[in-house]
């Protein structure tokens, strides 16, 4: 009876995001990882020929539907049997294929003679930024340590081959005066059974494939298109084309709301994947043209609308309304807007200012990113910069992110930092503190925090209304009267108390409320106890005691 295996899918997790190629220079990539086990592929010419007839002379660099389909089946028979195969463990001989790149590190496990050994399971990573600083042969060093560790359930115990395509490091081990790292690595080596073999780098293309993976988006070539070309555009190179003036003539900026837009401009517009938005410009639009029952598939990024002489199109930037974008993410989501534009032959369009919490990703450098990807291109994107609010629109704004069941009726600080992932204006923190200290349910609610006080001696009283206790409660909404605060006062030993309400709350009131309402019913106390606080220390309340 022949039990059938199939590999798990951390082992192929690599295969599977395999980027698509842009331009002549990834499909040799691909294909050369390809080529090394197309011995075990039935018809593998036929399959790759739409891949191969892009590498011809004179033949320009159009990815297209069978090219497409051609890629994902060369991509599933990687990753499944018979050529990805389980490991025999009585046969034992494993080989670890690792080589390294600029950026990355790649490997493959297989099981049979060189070269006719098949792979058992994938392997590659990114190298961080300390790691891109080493040496030629510490990444290949590197390459090795990691690749044994990520596959020690299946070397430890048993002996196996490291294949590399540098020649040092076939000697480097027997080298007797060696650095402090590569001793470090040697005992990381010194539990496993190995032998180091070289092979040149033309024959070691199925890891060194894994190890390029990450910089799959090479230099242009000649037969590159001009979205390719603009395409290659990373973060690591805006970062440093953002130490200066970006321009774009074609990044235009309109004061106003996109609501307002002519009939005939394309939108685009950002939403969260739960299609909640709390944007009262795409929520009117939303509303306008009866866009229902939104639902973002798993595959699609966008839901698209065309209505009359526009196209209304829901991009999804990310999982919920409550998530911060950090701006490598906005610079991710700014480019791939550009692919899609381009894949649609959308020549113009207008978008809402986007813009996260920190200066990091604040509107101005995101406007800057705008300007960094649409470079070169000739797509018109018009940003309606939509910050004049009226104040019935931020209250409603305020309300829906503190008042609605997704606020939770959360703290000042709190509900500022949700507000400012979509909306900023002038005074937001002034006005976020004035609404929530007029908010009924929050004061009624709100837990009072009490400053330690050190320990006093006191007395214990014996006669009532010996000594007073006074506190002031407030600001409350205002009342019919005009009354926002309330003075209460308690008789230390009978637990005796009065509520006064006051319109406000200087020592002259205070002290008229406290006078008329206490100390002309129940006579003139012979202590008062207070938080100490400026109303209650003032020298009118002084002079009252005087007396």
């Amino acid at each position: 009876m022949k039990t059938e295996f199939h590999p798990i899918r951390r082992k192929k997790e690599c295969i599977k995001n395999y980027p698509r190629p842009k331009n002549p220079k990834d499909i040799k990539s691909f294909l050369g990882l390809l080529n090394y086990y197309r011995r075990f592929v039935d018809n593998f010419a036929k399959i790759a020929k739409p891949l191969t007839t892009l590498l011809k002379k004179n033949v320009n660099f159009k990815w297209d539907d069978r090219c497409e389909n051609a890629f994902d089946k060369l991509k599933q028979v990687l990753m499944n049997p018979p050529l990805l195969v389980y490991p025999d463990w009585e046969k034992g001989n494993f080989n670890l294929t690792t080589d390294a790149s600029q950026y990355a590190i790649g490997a493959v496990l297989s099981q049979g003679i060189v070269p006719n050994d098949q792979p058992i399971a994938y392997a590659s990573r990114t190298l961080n930024q300390a790691e891109t600083n080493y040496s030629v042969i510490q990444k290949e060093l590197l390459a090795i340590i990691w690749a044994v560790k990520h596959f020690r359930c299946y070397l430890y115990g048993r002996h196996f081959i490291i294949i590399t395509d540098h020649r040092p490091l076939t000697f480097l081990f027997g080298i007797k005066d060696v650095s402090s790292q590569l001793i470090r690595w040697r005992l990381q080596l010194s539990e496993y059974n190995y032998t180091i073999k070289y092979r040149a780098g033309t024959e070691n293309s199925n890891a060194d494939c894994l190890s390029r993976i990450r910089m799959i988006t090479s230099e242009p070539s000649g037969n590159e298109t001009e979205s390719e070309t603009e395409n290659a555009r990373t973060f690591e190179e805006f970062k440093v084309a953002e130490n200066k003036v970006i321009f774009n003539s074609r990044i235009l900026e309109i004061d106003g709301s996109i609501k307002n837009a002519n009939d005939n401009e394309n939108i685009i517009l950002p939403i969260s994947q739960d299609c909640i938005t709390t944007h009262p410009a795409i929520k009117q639009i939303i509303n306008d043209y009866n866009l229902d029952n939104l639902q973002f598939t798993n595959q699609d990024k966008t839901i698209i609308f065309n209505r009359g002489n526009r196209l209304i199109v829901l991009y999804n930037i990310k999982t919920t309304y409550l998530v911060e974008l950090k701006a490598e993410q906005f610079f991710q989501i700014i480019s791939e807007i550009k692919e899609f534009c381009q894949h649609n032959n959308i020549n113009t369009f207008s978008t809402i200012r986007i813009e996260g919490t920190s200066t990091l990703n604040s509107y101005m450098r995101i406007r800057a990113m705008f300007r960094y990807v649409f470079k070169d291109s000739s797509i018109t994107v018009t940003i309606y910069n939509e910050q004049h609010l009226t104040n019935e629109d931020k209250q409603q704004i305020i309300y829906e992110y503190h008042n609605t069941p997704t606020g939770g009726h959360s703290a000042v600080s709190r509900t500022i930092k949700r507000l400012k992932l979509n909306y900023q204006w002038k005074n937001l923190k002034t006005d976020v503190k004035h609404y929530i200290l007029n908010c009924e349910v929050c004061q009624k609610n709100k837990t009072h925090k009490k400053t330690k006080q050190p320990m006093l001696i006191t007395t214990t009283v014996t006669k009532t209304f010996e000594r007073i206790c006074l506190d002031i409660v407030g600001p409350l909404p205002i009342t019919e009267l005009g009354n926002t605060h309330i003075l209460t006062m308690q008789d230390e030993l009978t637990r005796y108390a009065l509520a006064v309400a006051l319109a406000s709350t200087d020592a002259t009131t205070v002290a008229r409320a406290f006078v008329e309402c206490c100390v002309c019913i129940f006579g003139i106390p012979t202590s008062i106890l207070t938080d100490c606080g400026t109303n209650f220390l003032s020298d009118v309340l002084k002079l009252c005691a005087n007396y």
